[in-house]
């Protein structure tokens, strides 16, 4: 009885010892990406992103492109975005694919990264805001976790 109540604890004691460290390893994020109607380069900020608790990469350039991908045999115009920190922690990419209907949000998942995110995933939605004025920049809001190793 003794042995039981022995491995019970220590059980217990290793649960709560791993679930701080998985918790320090998500961080529940946001980011904000303005990008030039005619296309380029783009800027983008970002809340939630830390290192033990200090944040970082809070903004930086992005730059996407389309390309096509096929998805359950299905044709899908999908968007890669490669966010590069202006504080030099690194480079993140994501990418973005489309809602099946318009009033969803689109989803988005990281495939990169070099530096602080080299071993980093997550996955997330995103909205985006397009003005009817054509030279108005494209403005995207993303959401969702990034998980480090």
């Amino acid at each position: 009885m003794k042995l039981i109540r022995s491995f019970t604890l220590a059980v217990i004691i290793a649960v709560l010892c791993i679930l701080p460290a998985t918790a320090a390893n998500n961080s529940g994020i946001t980011i904000s990406t303005s990008e030039p109607a005619a296309g380029g380069p783009g800027t983008f900020t970002t809340v939630g992103i830390t290192n033990g608790g200090a944040p970082f990469c809070l903004t930086g350039i992005v730059e996407s492109y389309n390309y096509t991908a096929i998805i359950k045999n299905k044709t899908v115009e999908m968007s890669r975005k490669t966010f590069n920190c202006s504080d030099g922690s690194g480079t993140f990419v994501l990418d973005v694919k489309p809602a099946r209907k318009a009033t969803r949000p689109s989803s988005w998942d990281v495939v990169g990264g070099t530096g602080n995110f080299m071993a980093m995933w997550g996955s997330g939605s995103s909205t985006t805001s397009i003005d009817p004025s054509p030279s108005a920049p494209k403005s995207e809001s993303l959401k969702g976790n990034f998980h480090f190793r």
